[in-house]
């Protein structure tokens, strides 16, 4: 990385963070599913044993930011219920930083691909002004953490592929165990990752991937469990499948190994048991950017979570560009790792037999900016070949903005 990177970096990271940050505190109640996670966060920090149908590192993380602000214990339900003294604006600011460093994490993965800085600002400029990343990002709500540490494994990974050193493949897998933690759609990150190293016949980095995914996944729930004295569940958040168990000794390794089996178990269980939503979308509406949530709504005000429907449009024309290449053989080696990433992190959805929201495409539109880059060089060479760099930039930034105005009102809920 240059120094001219470096500055287009936190350029994209200050438009990102301007973005998200004004009036984050912003409502005072909570939007959408805000209050079981701020329920879950309570039940860490007051020592009530719980259960939740994903992994808890980012109750965790949340958990020791809310351990320095006083307040009491609270079950939260619903939406626009108040917070009171729970310290919801310090959880939301969290996820507004990583919303932002996603920005910047995207772009450097594009440059590292492709090496072409004009193009790989469109990626990083894709994800500042996306309004859904945006809108859940100013929530405490856990897939912006999903995200966040997927893509930096991305960058580790390929800062691996070109300056070699098991340091950061291990670094990549980390972070890679990080999103699996975070939730298990998380697995479509390292999975990318091992097929490439597959495909170039590299069976030692698949054996460090895994190994350190899984010891990231056991450590987040070995500390998880030592969060509380033990005893019986406390709050098991209606899931009929879940009995009344209690948790390992606290800080014990083996019994967290000997437990982790049964809890999966329970987990896989509990995530078919979910009730039916007005709000749940089908696979197929969302690269397009159908399937929009209502997050919050106070009559004349309302925050959905709308995508940035020309952003959006342009990963999809991407992805169905990289398709007809890739059928002609014609697909670069960092194009076929994209497309294999989108694949994993979306076609999953169609077959796994539970309900599921547009949120759930945040991983796929991540490996989608990837190609970006690539796919606007060759149809600048095949529609405009005598565009200049600066102009293909400008007329794409400025689709991202006119995509970011038609749906401000709703981003902010003003």
């Amino acid at each position: 990385m240059r120094n001219r990177d470096i500055l287009l970096g936190a350029l994209i990271f200050i438009v990102a963070f301007l973005l998200r940050v004004p009036w984050f505190w912003y409502p005072d109640g909570t939007v959408l599913d805000e209050g079981i996670y701020a329920t879950y966060i309570s039940n860490i920090v007051y020592d009530r044993p719980y259960f939740e149908l994903h992994p808890p590192l980012p109750n965790i993380i949340m958990a020791s930011v809310a351990r320095n602000f006083s307040f009491d214990y609270k079950i939260v339900r619903g939406t626009d219920t108040p917070f009171d003294a729970f310290p919801y604006a310090p959880l939301r600011l969290v996820n507004v930083i990583l919303g932002s460093l996603l920005a910047v994490l995207v772009y450097i993965s594009a440059r590292m691909s492709w090496g072409e800085r004009s193009f790989a600002i469109i990626a990083g400029f894709g994800i500042a002004f996306d309004s859904a990343l945006i809108v859940y990002s100013r929530t405490l709500l856990p897939d912006t953490m999903l995200i966040t540490f997927g893509a930096a494994g991305i960058v580790a990974y390929l800062w691996y592929e070109q300056k070699g050193g098991v340091m950061r493949l291990m670094l990549a897998s980390i972070f890679f165990g990080a999103a699996l933690s975070t939730k298990w759609i998380g697995l479509a990150f390292v999975g990318t990752a091992i097929l490439a190293s597959l495909w170039r016949k590299k069976y030692k980095d698949i054996v460090v991937l895994s190994g350190g995914v899984m010891a990231v996944y056991i450590t987040v729930f070995f500390i998880f469990f030592g969060q509380f004295s033990g005893g019986f569940l406390a709050d098991r958040f209606s899931f009929d499948a879940v009995p009344a168990l209690a948790y390992p000794k606290p800080w014990d390794i083996r019994e967290t190994i000997s437990f982790l089996p049964r809890y999966t178990g329970l987990m896989y269980r509990a995530n078919y048991t979910i009730a039916d939503h007005p709000q749940a979308s089908r696979p197929w509406q969302w690269p397009l950017g159908q399937g929009v949530i209502g997050m919050w709504d106070r009559g004349e005000r309302a925050i959905a979570l709308s995508p940035n429907l020309a952003g959006w449009g342009i990963v999809f024309v991407s992805v169905v560009f990289a398709g007809v290449m890739l059928v002609h053989g014609r697909l670069p080696a960092h194009a076929l790792f994209a497309l294999v990433g989108y694949m994993l992190s979306f076609a999953p959805f169609f077959v796994i037999g539970r309900q599921f929201f547009m949120y759930h495409y945040f991983m796929a539109l991540v490996f989608g900016w990837l190609l970006v880059p690539w796919v606007v060089g060759e149809l600048r060479g095949i529609l405009a070949p005598h565009a200049t760099h600066k102009s293909v930039l400008g007329a794409a930034s400025a689709s991202l903005l006119v995509g970011f105005f038609l749906v401000v009102r709703y981003t902010y809920g003003i």
